[in-house]
């Protein structure tokens, strides 16, 4: 079975995949972690990417200018629409390689772009990992590097709570501990 994993920034899809992993066995994709990958070592979309934003989309030594490009993305959405509409179809040919090669009963692919990307026609179910918008803030602003104004421009740059629902199969309640998660992984991986 393929499982799809979405939810906004902070929502704790990683927490949902750990467990996912550590007691079910699920081979985990990261669709964020391909598209870093792809997006310094892949020379075509290297070479779109510079054309497109710039060679300031990129560091001297080659990595990526993440400072340069989310703040060109996360302000202007056709600046958003264009990246990603150069990253997500090389992203999907390396995760479909990656499904094709696994033998896995349970695959994840975890994605906060899951719906809008396309990924959801590779799956068997998509879940949405909900969290309260207080406590994502929370968990964001006290575990990472960002302030409370980027916080919200990343939210509002993703779909609704109501978009989310409406474009998934299952929800999972990740607003508490992480026992009281487990039991929503649990309950909707076994009772469905």
């Amino acid at each position: 079975m393929i499982v799809g994993i979405t939810g906004g920034i902070g929502s704790g899809k990683s927490a949902v995949l750990d467990i996912l992993k550590e007691e079910y066995g699920a081979h985990i994709i990261k669709a964020d972690d391909v598209a870093k990958d792809v997006m310094v070592n892949d020379s075509e979309c290297v070479s779109k990417i510079k054309e497109a934003f710039a060679d300031e989309s990129y560091n001297e030594d080659g990595s990526l200018n993440k400072a340069y490009i989310s703040g060109v993305i996360y302000k202007d959405e056709s600046k958003r629409e264009l990246i990603n509409s150069i990253v997500h179809p090389i992203v999907q040919r390396r995760i479909i390689d990656e499904i094709c090669n696994v033998r896995n009963k349970l695959i994840c692919i975890e994605a906060a772009l899951l719906i809008e990307s396309g990924y959801t026609s590779m799956c068997d179910e998509v879940w949405y990992v909900y969290c309260e918008i207080n406590e994502r803030k929370r968990r964001v602003l006290s575990s990472r590097n960002m302030t409370e104004e980027k916080f919200n421009s990343i939210v509002k740059s993703q779909l609704s709570e109501e978009e989310f629902k409406i474009n998934t199969d299952k929800l999972i309640n990740n607003s508490f501990d992480k026992d009281f998660t487990r039991k929503e992984v649990q309950r909707v991986l076994v009772w469905g």
